[in-house]
């Protein structure tokens, strides 16, 4: 009789593995003294030393982990969206918080193949010349602006092909930046068709709408008004236009510290967590192509100020709707005001106890606003706000 041989699992493809799904995270090393080896230096791509061209490392992937623990949906779904390897830091994230860069075969012949993001934009809204000229060889990088440079000097896109070539980084990073710009445009717009075909017993008043419109200073009451109706505050969307920060008088005076893109809102602590999205602050130096910047009127304008416009456009417009249908109900329900602000508040049924009807009706009243929140927090990582900590 042969004997007993313990079981041994197969070990798990590191494909499989996330850092942000590990428990518990290994201590973080105290920083180096200054002059030693390990102490931060300039990145040379001789060494390979990507890490050390992305600040905050370890503390980013803390940060990650302690917000995979959050009951925030946003940030549930995109730590549920399929794993990727970056290729740039040879770490597993989910694919929400990096961008799919695809190398692509220009039309003339004899052509290096070109290395362009890809598969940003809602597939309903992308441009069909973009889809020409796919090679289907793709790679992840972690959303963030910097590392599209670090990308660039360090040359690893080489191994999906030898002939590859990229623009300049300045160029790719603008790029990304447009694109996730047109995509909150693009999930706004999906967002009020999605709440468009609810069943109106599902905002049966002026509390129960979805997204609400109020000015910056009835943020505070708007905030309580929803909590005392039993709402939780998913985010708010700032669309307000860009004010310039104010600059000293003094000529070599302290300047003000740049406008941050998100902010935490003040809630209680049984609410989740949820964030001021300044959009505005976002946009500021956005390009777009002549394709996607024509307006309805048919006159120029800024991308940040066409891009504002067409995210409040469709908003607006299901508000407007809302008001519609309620005023057709009995007086006693009341309307969504018909404030001229610039803040939207986007709310879901709290979750509580109720029948499974109720239950399920809440749920996808909260899924429909998802999408809107995960594109704001895609450029949130993009602008590396979003791999801070909490509390920077």
């Amino acid at each position: 009789m042969r004997p007993a041989v313990p079981c041994r699992h197969a070990a798990k493809s590191p494909r499989a593995r996330s850092v942000l799904l590990t428990s518990p995270l290994p201590p973080a090393r105290p920083p180096a003294a200054a002059g030693s080896p390990d102490s931060a230096r300039g990145w040379d791509p001789a060494r390979g030393d990507v890490k050390r061209a992305l600040p905050g490392y370890r503390r980013l992937w803390s940060s990650l982990h302690q917000r995979a623990h959050a009951p925030r949906l946003s940030a549930v779904r995109m730590l549920s969206s399929p794993l990727r390897r970056c290729l740039l830091t040879n770490k597993v994230l989910p694919c929400d918080m990096m961008v799919r860069f695809e190398l692509t075969r220009p039309p003339s012949p004899g052509a290096r193949l070109v290395l362009q993001p890809s598969r940003i934009l809602h597939p309903r809204f992308e441009d069909r010349p973009s889809r020409q000229g796919s090679t289907g060889k793709a790679m992840w990088v972690t959303c963030w602006a910097d590392a599209v440079t670090a990308l660039a000097q360090k040359g690893s896109y080489k191994r999906l092909h030898s002939s590859a070539v990229m623009p300049p980084p300045s160029a790719v990073a603008a790029h990304v930046h447009s694109l996730l710009a047109r995509r909150v445009t693009h999930e706004a717009d999906l967002l009020a068709e999605r709440v468009k075909a609810w069943p109106a017993a599902w905002v049966a008043g002026a509390l129960k709408a979805p997204v609400r419109r109020v000015k910056e200073f009835e943020i505070d009451k708007a905030l309580r008004q929803m909590e005392e109706a039993g709402r939780r505050v998913l985010g708010v969307l700032d669309l307000s236009p860009h004010v310039p920060a104010a600059i000293s008088d003094g000529a070599d005076g302290p300047h003000p510290p740049p406008a941050r893109f998100a902010s935490t809102i003040a809630l209680p602590p049984s609410h989740p967590v949820a964030r001021h999205y300044r959009l505005s602050t976002f946009l500021s130096g956005v390009v777009l192509p002549p394709s996607a910047s024509t307006s309805p009127t048919g006159e120029p304008q800024p991308p940040a100020a066409h891009l504002l416009a067409a995210t409040r456009a469709p908003l607006d417009a299901l508000l407007a709707l809302l008001e519609r249908r309620l005023s057709r109900l009995d007086a006693g329900a009341g309307a969504p005001s018909s404030s001229e602000g610039d803040l939207y508040v986007l709310s879901a049924p709290s979750p509580s106890p109720a029948s499974s009807a109720e239950a399920a009706a809440a749920q996808r009243q909260a899924e429909d606003l998802v999408p809107l929140l995960v594109a704001l927090e895609r450029c949130r990582l993009w602008s590396g706000e979003g791999w801070q900590a909490e509390d920077d």
